[in-house]
């Protein structure tokens, strides 16, 4: 089999059938993400974040002052939600994506929280 009729197969095999699902309250770490029709199911509150207008940066300043910049914002951003018991997924050039497990209330305004202070933080420290 080539490798177009490899991907099209697998991409048939996730859409039919059945998955084993688990309930779980813990978010996955990357290392314990599963492959093949399995699924964790979970309630969760997603969060993501990005640098606003950022490639105008790379238009506007030097490519050095632009990475600074990216770098600021990324570890200011990615403290913060570390802070308030974000667990960050990944990152995609300036931008995060957090989850907070979504069982009571009080985890989701943690994101909410977090989110108001890397605003404030942004707005009145730089």
């Amino acid at each position: 089999m080539g490798f177009v009729e490899d991907l099209t197969n697998k991409v048939r095999d996730y859409l039919s059938g059945e998955y084993d699902i688990t309930e779980t309250r813990g978010i996955p770490t990357i290392d314990n993400v599963s492959h093949g029709k399995k699924a964790k199911k979970m309630n969760l509150c997603a969060f993501s974040i990005d640098l606003r207008k950022s490639s105008d940066l790379l238009v506007q300043h030097q490519k050095q002052t632009a990475g600074k910049i990216h770098k600021a914002f990324l570890a200011v951003a990615s403290s913060i939600v570390l802070k308030y018991g974000g667990k960050i997924r990944s990152f995609q050039g300036d931008s995060i994506l957090v989850f907070w497990p979504a069982y009571v209330t009080s985890q989701i305004m943690d994101a909410v929280r977090a989110a108001m202070a890397i605003k404030w933080f942004l707005s009145e420290k730089l």
